[in-house]
């Protein structure tokens, strides 16, 4: 029955959250981010990939919402680097 709070509503365009959402994230953390859409078994969702500091700390000043702009939201903290050298990075198996 989850699924009935998050698709209440309207969802705003993917891309239109994705703007919105990395404005949001820079009141945030002064620290490295990025947003992605993907999904799961519940549906498409967005996430915002957070890194922490060198001292393992997770820098967020404050809470971000469980929904945003309509759009389920997961917060992911990562280790600092992982976003430019692991999500960034291009792949060689070609």
């Amino acid at each position: 029955m989850a699924h009935i709070y998050w698709n209440k509503g309207d969802k705003v365009d993917k891309k239109e959250a994705i703007e919105a959402l990395m404005k949001e994230l820079v009141k945030v953390t002064d620290t490295t981010f990025t947003v992605r859409a993907e999904s799961d078994d519940a549906g498409s969702h967005l996430v915002a990939y957070i890194e922490r500091t060198m001292d393992d700390e997770i820098p967020d000043k404050k809470d971000l919402p469980d929904k945003f702009l309509g759009w389920r939201l997961l917060v992911v903290h990562v280790h600092e680097g992982y976003i430019k050298y692991v999500m960034n990075s291009r792949r060689h198996d070609d």
